[in-house]
């Protein structure tokens, strides 16, 4: 069985700055032991967690701080909206406040414990390492989203971005349903939500000429020298990999994979405007397993060339 995540305070002293993470961190940890829990021996069970004591919590863990400094870093986090209180049952005395209520993660406290993660942990949050082998070559993370958890890919190292837009993007498809008043499944509402963020993603295109850096989108120049020598070092891999008898001799399927995945990139290219962590982790992890796997052929040094080409055609280091 494996053994549950910790930090390294576990029995230590706390120092004050550092409280309110390792609390974001524990609830993480347990919350997310719960529903895994929940799920294999309950899978249509609902996926609320049940909430957690902060003191209670100190206490497991024992560490070394007093309880005001316990009760001050639980009302700092609700305060800030990274924890957020659960009802208190009818049978309890609501003006005694023993900082004893039970709390849960919002989704912005999720974000938060999965960025501060590696730094106490020595790696994610293990509920949301590496779970789908699409994703296999690139950054991972669990969202929940419209009332369903999914796994989607990401850039690695930037879990914590992909939480905090997913969280965006959901609430502007919750604001989307508000505004009809016909029944609307997630699918349209998606859609209507995805198309306007292009729509004021256009405006601004239009309006100014350009995005401002930190959108982190790149604008595509289709007859610069850069993007010429992007494409064309691309296409020139895609066609590398698709020639290759001896790579579909020995592994048809993982060649069809990666095929795919170029082809996938390669469109991404077509467009005025592209956002540079998309097309990192569209083509990052194909372009390094290809370099890596076929170093001594001309597939490697192919797509060594392509990357170095999109790398100085979107600024990615």
């Amino acid at each position: 069985m494996t053994e549950p995540q910790t930090t390294s305070f576990r029995g230590r002293a706390v120092p004050s700055e550092t409280l309110e993470r390792l609390i974001l961190l524990e609830i993480a940890i347990r919350e997310q032991a719960e529903l895994d829990d929940r799920r294999q021996s309950r899978p249509n069970a609902s996926l609320d967690p049940t909430g957690w004591s902060v003191r209670e919590i100190s206490n497991h863990e024992g560490w070394d701080v007093v309880l005001a400094k316990v009760d001050q870093a639980r009302a700092a986090l609700v305060r800030t909206g990274l924890l957020k209180e659960l009802p208190a049952p009818s049978d309890v005395d609501k003006s005694i406040d023993l900082g004893t209520g039970s709390l849960i993660l919002s989704r912005s406290g999720r974000a938060r414990a999965s960025e501060i993660a590696p730094a106490y942990l020595g790696g994610p949050l293990r509920s949301w390492a590496s779970v789908d082998p699409a994703f296999e070559d690139i950054g991972q993370v669990k969202v929940q989203f419209l009332g369903s958890q999914f796994v989607i890919g990401c850039v690695a190292g930037e879990e914590a971005k992909a939480l905090r837009l997913a969280e965006r993007f959901e609430i502007d498809a919750g604001e989307v349903t508000k505004a009809v008043s016909a029944e609307l499944d997630d699918v349209r509402a998606m859609l209507m939500a995805g198309v306007l963020t292009y729509e004021s993603l256009e405006t601004l295109e239009n309006s100014t000429g350009e995005l401002p850096a930190s959108d982190r989108l790149v604008g595509l120049d289709h007859n610069s020298a850069v993007y010429q020598s992007a494409v064309q070092s691309l296409d020139s891999l895609i066609t590398i990999v698709r020639d290759s008898n001896q790579y579909r001799q020995n592994n048809e399927a993982d060649q069809e994979r990666r095929l795919s995945e170029l082809e996938a990139g390669r469109v991404l290219l077509n467009s005025r405007w592209v956002s540079a962590a998309t097309a990192k982790a569209a083509l990052w992890g194909t372009l390094s397993y290809l370099a890596i796997k076929f170093a001594d052929a001309p597939i490697g040094e192919a797509a060594g060339i392509a990357w170095n080409a999109i790398k100085r055609l979107i600024g990615v280091l």
